[in-house]
């Protein structure tokens, strides 16, 4: 830095956060030569980043609290974010004329420029790491040359080949290429294709790419790998030192038929003023010590990725299906909380402790839910000779879960019923159904003794003065509520959701359209408005769950913050000798807390990618035929249709309506024709037809089967409708 860069810094920072225009910065400067040489040297520094240039063209001096360091993600050709690898520092906003040359996925710092509204804005000023060194895409071909149209990642380079290493890279073949140079100033990349996968309609190849776009790990490091072989299969009389034994105990895991990986059992007791239930986790980290081959590959993955009829496992297959696995007739080790509970569900003690195992049953949601739908016709046999064994205790669980959900409703927390879609597949591994996966009563039951494990683990480790990774989900903001106030009100439901008490409103208008046609609609509206649940150091309390200390403890095998809680509460718990050394802490947590996080989000975004590929690749041979549905959601484009008869969702564009425009408005989620006044609104019941159908964007478009309406009518019944008094509240 030279003399004239250190006197305009030191004239800014005398400033503080006051800005200088570029007259005021110059007068500084004798005229002539000394000020343009100064004009030189102010845009090195604001191309550095060291000085920040407004909207308004006037300067500011930056600090180290104006710039971040994130990964770079472009929305489109016009926008991107930058996601901070910090926690509790939000998305900076950056127009593409800020990029810099970055590309999808790129370490950058970026500094903030301003805000507009509730958004920081800022732009790019060092590439701090290139972290994509291949890219996914189709190949094609012109006069030009050999180009790649990018699927993996969102690029807006021209992608060139300039060598193809298989000889096979055919035209319209997917295909997977090494980055050799990014050439920023003609904005395009270089690559030298690696490996063909295959035909870009292969349902294979699809899910190839979205693996590869939300950056999931699927192959584990030969050291974890030779690890997880030289783990012993078998409880040896060593691992029991110190633990309590109940193997005597009647245990049974209560899954999904698909489940292989069973980190969770359950035991209960009825006493003589209520209840002792046994929470059992099995005890991933006495198997994976902290900085081992196994824990950095569980830690860079962070959690499992659940996929129809398949998972990428957190940790490898000896440990999540095999020794960690709480499979029924062998025993394990675990960690178990018991939790005694009076005849009102009221918790009334609770201990955590090491302990040995062994799972009685191996049940699944369906017969449990048979057996408890049965129950009061004792002698039945449609819950199976093994359910029907263990009916006292399922029905004594039964008890003692309807007793805890009543009190969490109680206390504010929120009872979402938001089925997701379940694929189901052939023996071929196709799609042969899409349905709603439903909650019954049996994952309910299992849901509350979770929760309980969790908030009672987590208060132990506050109360213990332990270090803890908390599940934390902050209460929505009033910007949210209104916009949520505003879609209900278009619904026909009125309700002022951001006076009073936030949970008890949301509560009674969620119940309020229980067992509706649009009750997943309004649930997910609700969902949309809260804020995302992440993990931090830091204990802000669960509102969705109204719990003022709560954490994921229940489900180590597959989610990795779990793993760090299950490290904690043996460092308490444990015999002095076995006591471990936790040595996660301070800003080292406050990082995998976030990076938890993070990868989160990307399993769920996978998730949710493969499944609409499966969806849509089960609407393919129906390309053609009419359904009846209910409009989910309205944008100025157009609108999305659920369908009765399956549970997928597509989409109408406006421009497949007629040759008439139609203007959307926002507040009332509702697209009018101008000419006929014809309104599509959100809920509406509707006729379509399958147009069309892309396997690779998971997208399925629908034409409206046209159904003609009373305008007229229409309206004058609104007009009328709110002429009429209204009922006084009860």
């Amino acid at each position: 830095m030279d003399r004239t860069e250190r006197k305009l810094l030191q004239i800014l920072k005398r400033r503080g956060q006051a800005s200088l225009s570029a007259e005021e910065l110059l007068s500084h400067f004798r005229p002539g030569r000394e000020r343009k040489a100064a004009m030189r040297r102010l845009a090195r520094l604001v191309s550095k980043g060291k000085v920040l240039k407004g909207p308004d063209g006037a300067f500011l001096a930056s600090t180290a609290r104006m710039r971040i360091q994130g990964r770079f993600e472009p929305i489109n050709e016009r926008y991107a974010f930058v996601i901070p690898l910090s926690p509790g520092v939000e998305d900076v906003y950056v127009p593409a004329q800020h990029w810099l040359g970055a590309i999808d996925g790129d370490i950058v710092d970026v500094v903030f420029t301003h805000k507009k509204g509730r958004r920081s804005r800022g732009r790019i000023i060092r590439i701090v790491k290139r972290t994509r060194s291949h890219i996914v895409g189709k190949v094609f071909r012109n006069e030009n040359g050999t180009f790649i149209d990018p699927l993996s990642a969102k690029l807006f380079h021209s992608v060139i080949v300039i060598s193809d290493e298989t000889g096979k890279a055919a035209d319209g073949l997917i295909v997977s290429a090494k980055i050799d140079r990014i050439d920023d100033r003609a904005g395009r990349i270089l690559v030298s294709i690696t490996e063909v996968w295959g035909r870009p309609d292969d349902p294979e190849v699809i899910t190839k790419i979205i693996i590869d776009r939300y950056n999931i790990p699927t192959e584990f490091s030969e050291e974890a790998i030779a690890q997880a072989r030289r783990l012993r299969q078998e409880v040896t009389q060593e691992d029991l030192l110190g633990r309590v034994d109940h193997r005597g105990l009647i245990t049974f895991t209560i899954d999904g038929e698909q489940a292989k990986d069973f980190d969770d059992a359950v035991s209960i007791e009825r006493v003589k003023d209520g209840f002792r239930l046994f929470v059992h986790i099995a005890d991933v980290a006495n198997y994976v010590t902290e900085g081992s081959a196994l824990d950095q590959d569980a830690y860079e993955r962070a959690t499992s990725v659940y996929f129809p009829g398949s998972v990428i496992p957190m940790l490898p297959f000896e440990l999540s299906n095999e020794i960690c696995s709480l499979k029924p007739n062998e025993e394990r080790l675990a960690l178990t909380v018991r939790m005694d509970f009076d005849r009102k569900g009221k918790m009334r003690g609770s201990k955590i402790y090491e302990s040995v195992i062994r799972s009685n049953a191996r049940l699944t949601y369906t017969e449990v839910a048979r057996l408890l739908e049965q129950r009061g016709q004792q002698g039945s046999s449609v819950g199976g000779e093994k359910v029907w064994g263990l009916a006292d205790d399922l029905f004594a669980m039964d008890d003692l879960a309807k007793l805890l959900t009543k009190r969490r409703m109680e206390r504010g927390s929120l009872d979402f019923d938001l089925p997701e879609p379940l694929v189901i597949l052939n023996l071929r591994g196709k799609p042969e159904d899409v349905v709603k996966e439903q909650r019954n009563p049996a994952h309910r039951l299992i849901e509350e003794f979770m929760i309980a494990a969790n908030e009672t683990v987590a208060s132990f480790l506050v109360r213990s003065g332990s270090p803890c990774v908390f599940r934390v989900h902050e209460p929505p903001d009033d910007e949210s509520l209104i916009a949520l106030g505003r879609t209900v009100k278009a619904l026909g439901m009125k309700t002022a959701l951001s006076d009073g008490n936030v949970s008890e409103r949301l509560q009674h208008l969620i119940e309020h359209v229980r067992g509706k046609r649009i009750e997943r609609l309004v649930s997910y509206l609700v969902l949309r408005a809260l804020k995302i649940a992440t993990y931090s150091p830091e204990n802000v309390g669960h509102f969705g769950l109204a719990s003022d200390c709560y954490a994921h403890f229940t489900s180590p095998i597959r989610r990795y913050p779990d793993l760090i809680v299950h490290r904690f509460v043996k460092q308490r718990v444990s015999s002095k000798s076995k006591r471990l050394r936790v040595g996660l802490k301070g800003d080292a947590l406050t990082e995998a807390a976030h990076h938890c996080s993070i990868r989160e989000r990307a399993a769920e975004g996978a998730e949710r990618q493969i499944v609409k590929m499966r969806q849509a690749e089960f609407m393919a041979d129906k390309v053609g035929q009419v359904f009846t549905g209910i409009i989910s959601g309205v944008i100025g484009k157009g609108f999305f249709v659920e369908l009765d008869e399956f549970f997928v969702e597509g989409f109408v564009p406006v421009s497949s309506l007629t040759e008439e425009r139609f203007s959307f408005t926002e507040e009332k989620l509702c697209l009018t024709g101008l000419s006929s006044g014809r309104q599509f609104r959100i809920g509406d019941p509707v006729k379509v037809r399958v147009r069309s159908v892309q396997l690779a964007r998971g997208q399925i478009d629908f034409a409206l089967v046209d159904q003609p309406q009373r305008i007229g009518q229409r309206q004058k019944g609104r007009k009328a409708r709110s002429r009429t008094p209204a009922r006084p509240r009860r």
